[in-house]
């Protein structure tokens, strides 16, 4: 798993070995002492402008300091053939242009279920308009991608979430009602659950009952 930690800690190491002080590469860079404090302690990455530079001061490849030959491959430019885990979408979008980040979003591999943040994709490195967005999301629920809409809920308005949950229960779409119901005010779960009970969609009844208790969103649903 790539992970800025982890490349800091190979700066760190590097730099050491060149017998470089922080100061003394970011000289030699023409960059903040602070950007290198920051890169070491996995608080940032180095730009993709600065990481060819800082590999030739380390004597070592950028390979070499990311850790990750599909990211580093990225990083370089060079083109997509594989799928990307959403953790890997996440730490190289940061780095890239918006376009670029287009082309991989459609490459994501999105895993069953959503298990932490790390799960969760920020769409904010695609440099999406509100319609764009929404779009996605709409999508992900029209083809019934589950799994792809997981992932992106996180970051769905209360407007949307809250048309979508209506829409699901219309459609007797369980698994995406069970998602959205924990994004919506409880007057929108109150009147999606009404309409449950006029379809007599027993099932749907029972995710969107009154009353009934959740559980944090990394933990199985547990019925009243």
């Amino acid at each position: 798993m790539f992970r800025m930690e982890d490349v800091g800690r190979r700066i760190s190491l590097m730099r050491k070995n060149a017998g470089l002080t922080q100061m003394e590469l970011a000289n030699r860079l023409g960059i903040s002492y602070q950007a290198v404090s920051n890169w070491e302690r996995g608080i940032a990455m180095p730009d993709i402008s600065n990481l060819g530079a800082l590999a030739g001061e380390l004597g070592v490849s950028v390979d070499d300091i990311i850790g990750d030959k599909k990211i580093s491959s990225i990083i370089e430019g060079k083109p997509v053939e594989e799928k990307l885990t959403v953790d890997e979408f996440n730490a190289v979008s940061p780095l890239l242009e918006a376009e670029k980040n287009r082309e991989l979003f459609g490459k994501i591999d999105y895993p069953d279920s959503v298990d932490s943040e790390s799960d969760k994709i920020d769409l904010s490195p695609l440099s999406l308009t509100a319609e764009e967005e929404e779009k996605i999301i709409r999508d992900a629920y029209d083809s019934g991608n589950v799994a792809m809409f997981a992932v992106l809920k996180s970051g769905i308005s209360t407007d949307l979430a809250e048309k979508l949950l209506i829409k699901a229960v219309r459609d007797g779409n369980i698994p995406f009602v069970a998602m959205l119901r924990k994004n919506v005010s409880d007057e929108a779960r109150l009147a999606a659950f009404k309409e449950a009970c006029e379809s007599g969609n027993i099932a749907l009844i029972a995710i969107l009952k009154p009353g009934r208790k959740e559980k944090n969103e990394d933990e199985d649903d547990d019925e009243d």
